[in-house]
């Protein structure tokens, strides 16, 4: 995979993965996955509330 990134952007992310002390890759994928897994959690939340909120409506459409 090639990641493109803009001039500011790479300055950004060098510095703050030395800060680190880790490789500019493996900050990319620990950033990567953190933002993967909130999406998913903040997924799940608002599919619950949902469910949670709509539960006769659900039940209804569902006879």
């Amino acid at each position: 995979m090639t990641l493109r990134l803009d001039a500011q952007t790479d300055a950004l992310i060098s510095a703050a993965a030395e800060c680190e002390g880790v490789s500019k890759h493996a900050f990319i994928v620990e950033a990567a996955t953190r933002a993967a897994q909130e999406r998913t959690r903040r997924r799940d939340a608002l599919l619950a509330r949902i469910v949670s909120e709509d539960r006769s409506l659900l039940d209804r459409l569902g006879e």
